[in-house]
């Protein structure tokens, strides 16, 4: 029930209501609390949202919290679960979550790399960015190694590391136009011409 939360909190954050997102996860909280959940995946899925839903609403101090939240309580649920040899390509979301779908790090440590890029500390926005970028490789997540790539472009740009940002610039749009996520090509493209100019 309480990923049912998330789901649904996911959904007010995709339609922008950041007010419902946040109730939403709260409810989901109140569903572990209830049910005596100590730690664990669902916590850390619910924290990551939460992460997003003040990132969104630019709240980085709450959003950066939340993430880190979100960071230990995902590897502290890793150590305790043992991967299943099952091939969880075909599960859903949430019972990918349940499992401690390692992809889940790479998004959490992405967040975090986001909004330390967004409050200027560029190294530590780096070294997220590139530990998430090493998750999303090993699981081939054409999608999130995209994201993550214009984000680490993001980083050298700000950093005037122009050579750095061009080359994360064109693996993320080769591979957005491979999987055809337009909009994420356009973020890319919309940067590319900020480092041309």
């Amino acid at each position: 029930d309480a990923l049912l939360w998330r789901e649904i909190a996911l959904t007010w954050y995709d339609v922008g209501d950041g007010v419902q997102a946040q109730k939403c996860c709260e409810r989901g909280e109140q569903v572990l609390s209830e049910a005596g959940v100590v730690g664990g995946a669902a916590w850390a899925i619910l924290r990551f949202q939460e992460g997003y839903n003040s990132w969104h609403e630019g709240n980085y101090h709450v959003a950066w919290s939340k993430a880190q939240d979100a960071l230990k309580l995902f590897e502290e649920a890793l150590k305790q679960q043992h991967p299943s040899p099952i091939n969880v390509i075909h599960q859903t979301g949430t019972k990918r979550t349940l499992a401690g779908d390692p992809v889940n790090l790479g998004r959490i440590q992405t967040l975090i790399g986001a909004i330390a890029n967004l409050v200027g500390e560029h190294t530590e926005a780096l070294n997220y960015l590139k530990s998430a970028l090493n998750v999303f490789e090993q699981y081939n997540c054409k999608r999130e190694i995209a994201n993550v790539c214009c984000n680490l472009g993001d980083v050298y740009l700000r950093k005037a590391e122009h050579e750095q940002a061009r080359a994360a610039f064109s693996r993320s749009n080769y591979l957005a136009e491979m999987i055809g996520d337009v909009p994420l090509m356009s973020a890319v493209f919309g940067n590319l011409g900020v480092l041309a100019a």
